[in-house]
């Protein structure tokens, strides 16, 4: 069996400019024993359509200074996009190789290209840890892995090659990755990046606080604080601490309540002996957990003020093709046999009424949550669940409902944020008597208080796309 040495190799050669094919790899193996050089080549179909001829030209220089040219050709090679063509190895004449110049003559039907260049090396992207961490995570959401993709871009004339490394021609997405020439160069831009990496702490701080979790909300609260000033950050780390207060007392009614009974057994058992077992208040913590969990999968009968339950489903993360989302709910009042629930996020941005002022009965968001959203974010079953329809809460219901102005704040959803168009609406939420008497109300964030304009601006804010944080109540 022969043995065979390298005696030239080339991974990186020229490349001739609008040529669909490349050449990747040139090499020269020599068989020690009958000293018989062999030139092979490993090329690559860089360009978006099926190559079925392809002719390389080879001119070989000996250190003599002697010159021997080969081809390779093949009519028939069917090389599918991304492919690779490596043909048959062709032997040499002689065995001492200086330099090989391979050339590609003929590309399925093309015979013309421009002057061989050296494609640009790779350049790593010099960004922040916080720009970092954003690219990371939207390269991710496309479903790209970002290890393999830390370097420029460089744009030619109809070509371009990818952060991973590869030569791409005439394609919108590299052959090699996926990754789309359309979200690279945004990926390169520090100042978005950054800005971006602020709305995903944002969203995971608003996704952690709506939980519900005394860790959760610890959590959120670390994010919000991080945030300093962006957007309503300092509000909200308020709205966490009154969360996490709020549960602790929730947690902590609970095990006085298992205690009072352990109280009561010890007396009647040890003849006024009270002995409190800190196992009670562990089991006290885990039915606390466990009627919390059931709540949040549903089991209302068994909700407080100020938990958080699952009903229905709508578009949230404003990708359709993953289909909607499971709406969370938060538990603003238990009475009368029902459960007061409002969205924990604004769920969609649209007009009171974009005809103008309307009462609440004749506006168009009335419509739309009788008309729409009740039969898309509900089954049969749960629409047979809701007490009476959907509705937006009035200043009144705001007020006697929400503990404080911070808790009545909320956010946006991604596709919510899309709805306003543009438009610097977020945080913002309609009430159902938001036109009343020629006085428009909105709740405002960061602070849950009410905004309100008079006179002529009224009818033109009806017409704004904003919030729809939906209510429902719900018959236990």
């Amino acid at each position: 069996m022969a043995n065979y040495k390298v005696v030239y190799r080339d991974e990186n050669p020229k490349w001739q400019p609008g040529c669909p094919v490349r050449i990747e790899v040139v090499q020269v193996s020599r068989d020690t024993e009958s000293q018989t050089a062999f030139l092979q080549i490993k090329t690559r179909n860089v360009s978006n359509d099926t190559i079925d001829a392809i002719v390389i030209t080879a001119h070989v220089t000996t250190p003599g200074g002697t010159v021997e040219t080969v081809e390779f050709s093949t009519l028939d090679a069917n090389v599918t996009p991304g492919s690779e063509w490596v043909p048959k190895a062709l032997r040499l004449s002689s065995s001492e190789v200086e330099q090989v110049a391979a050339f590609v003559m003929r590309a399925g039907d093309a015979t013309s290209f421009e002057p061989a260049i050296a494609l640009p090396g790779q350049e790593l992207l010099p960004l922040s840890p916080e720009a970092k961490r954003a690219r990371e995570a939207e390269l991710k959401a496309a479903g790209l892995n970002p290890e393999k993709l830390q370097n420029r871009i460089y744009r030619g004339n109809g070509w371009w090659t990818c952060s991973c490394g590869s030569l791409n021609v005439g394609r919108e997405t590299c052959h090699a990755c996926d990754a789309p020439l359309e979200l690279l160069p945004r990926l390169e831009d520090e100042e978005w990046l950054e800005e971006r990496d602020r709305e995903l702490q944002y969203q995971a701080a608003s996704d952690a606080l709506a939980e519900g979790s005394i860790t959760q909300m610890e959590q959120a609260r670390a994010l919000f604080e991080g945030l300093g000033g962006y957007r309503d950050s300092a509000g909200l780390v308020q709205k966490c601490a009154e969360g996490i207060e709020g549960a602790k007392k929730r947690s902590k009614r609970s095990r006085i309540a298992v205690a009072a009974i352990a109280l009561v057994v010890a007396a009647a058992t040890a003849f006024g002996t009270l002995v409190v077992i800190p196992a009670r208040e562990r089991a006290a913590e885990q039915a606390e957990q466990e009627r919390v969990a059931a709540v949040r999968e549903g089991a209302l009968e068994m909700a407080q003020v100020g938990d958080f339950t699952f009903m229905g489903s709508y578009e949230q993360d404003n990708n359709a093709t993953n289909g909607p989302e499971r709406i969370r709910w938060q538990v603003l009042a238990v009475e009368d046999g029902r459960v007061l629930l409002v969205s924990n996020h604004i769920l969609d941005s649209m007009p009171f009424n974009s005809g103008g002022t309307a009462s609440w009965e004749d506006c168009e968001l009335h419509r739309f949550l009788v008309d729409k959203f009740y039969f898309e974010a509900f089954t049969e079953q749960e629409r047979d669940m809701i007490d009476g329809e959907p509705f937006c809460l009035s200043r009144s219901e705001v007020e006697r409902y929400f503990e404080s102005e911070v808790s009545r704040s909320a956010v946006h959803t991604p596709y919510a944020r899309v709805q306003l168009n543009g438009v610097d609406n977020e945080g913002y939420w309609w009430l159902s008597d938001s036109y009343s008497q020629g006085r428009v109300d909105l709740i405002m964030m960061p602070d849950g208080q009410f905004g309100e304009a008079t006179g002529g601006w009224s009818g033109a804010i009806l017409g704004l796309n904003i919030g729809v944080r939906p209510a429902i109540w719900v018959k236990i």
